[in-house]
């Protein structure tokens, strides 16, 4: 018997997206055994589009409890006087400039700390004499890989990109307690140790 292109065009995006051969031949009219050989024929790859369907129902969830919200706020905001919803909005807009600002300015600044660490150099002023002073180009020390870190670190959850405490724990032995017992510190303090010692995190991890 043969099936409308369209029956198989349906059949073939219901088997990708991870429907059985029971749902798509209900869905379609096509009997299983002819799905099976139309797929095996033509490479149809299974469940290839199943973690998109599943991805795309989760936004929309997420959409709708955005305009559940926004419902909810229009009726909040009916609530209030013209004046009120004047200034409220210009103290909005004005939060939100700042915010703008903040992380343009921290993703600035994670850019420069990379070059900075990149090129393993710094400019440090170098007296002359006479009260002369001229920058010269000096290797980063440890303490400027610490201090690099941690600027990183913040800028990591300003961005959002992190959480600022980690649950994860790790034992890691430093080259000052190499003959003492083993002491636990979060994956940050890890990373900080390693740095401050100038060494891979691969190195303290056991």
């Amino acid at each position: 018997m043969a099936y409308p292109k369209e029956e198989w065009q349906k059949a073939k995006v219901l088997r990708e997206s991870g429907k059985s051969l029971s749902e798509v031949e209900l869905l379609t009219g096509i009997n299983k055994s002819s799905i099976q050989r139309k797929e095996k024929k033509e490479n149809w790859q299974l469940n290839k589009t199943q973690q998109l369907k599943s991805d795309i129902i989760e936004v929309e969830k997420e959409n709708a409890k955005i305009l559940q919200r926004k419902t909810q706020l229009r009726e909040k905001i009916a609530t209030l006087e013209d004046y009120e919803i004047k200034y409220l909005d210009e103290l909005i807009q004005d939060e939100a400039k700042i915010r703008s600002l903040l992380f343009s300015t921290t993703a600035l600044n994670v850019i420069r700390i990379n070059e900075d660490l990149q090129q393993n150099m710094k400019y440090e002023k170098v007296s002359c004499g006479d009260g002369v002073q001229i920058l010269e180009p000096v290797k980063l020390s440890a303490s400027d890989y610490k201090n690099a870190q941690e600027a990183l670190d913040k800028a990591s959850i300003t961005l959002g990109i992190n959480q600022r405490h980690s649950s994860n724990q790790i034992n890691v032995n430093t080259q000052n307690n190499i003959q003492n017992n083993n002491i636990p510190l979060s994956i940050e303090d890890a990373e900080k140790e390693a740095l401050a010692l100038g060494v891979p995190l691969e190195i303290l991890i056991k």
